[in-house]
């Protein structure tokens, strides 16, 4: 397998988009409400890439299988208040491969690159959120020996 995984530059943003639209489209199973994509959601999330390319606070690495772009990720350097002892803290928002890429490795050279990048930033505790009925997404993340330690909660009327 000829994998590469490199920075994105502003021409990847089309490509993250689509697996991005993947994404989204996999969590719609889970949850219409929360994850439903509304139509600007593209535009939204491609504006927000755009902005964040080029923070040092993001890093946004990008896999290329066989000339195309095949996965992704967004990770940043999140600062809370100064009352937590541990700070600041790194951050995964997403990675995705393309459904038909999945389950050869690729998502795991993409978190290798995003953990040495923040130990890179002095960062050595990284958190992210993972759908409680993402199964797929849960033995990703515990395979790669992240833990739970949060339960987010909800109420509707």
């Amino acid at each position: 397998m000829d994998l590469t995984v490199k920075k994105a530059v502003q021409s990847d943003v089309s490509d993250i988009l689509k697996i991005w639209k993947e994404l989204m489209s996999h969590h719609e199973n889970f949850d219409q409400d929360s994850f439903g994509m509304c139509d600007c959601g593209p535009g939204i999330y491609a504006d927000f890439l755009s902005r964040i390319l080029d923070d040092s606070e993001y890093y946004v690495p990008v896999a290329i299988l066989e000339g195309r772009i095949t996965g992704y990720s967004v990770a940043h350097i999140t600062h809370h208040p100064p009352l937590f002892k541990l700070m600041p803290r790194g951050e995964i928002v997403d990675i995705a491969v393309l459904e038909q890429h999945r389950r050869k490795g690729i998502g795991a050279v993409i978190l290798s690159g995003i953990i040495e990048w923040f130990h890179r930033e002095k960062i050595f505790r990284i958190e992210m959120n993972v759908a409680e009925e993402n199964d797929i997404g849960r033995a990703f993340w515990e395979s790669s020996g992240f833990r739970p330690f949060l339960r987010k909660m909800y109420l509707e009327r």
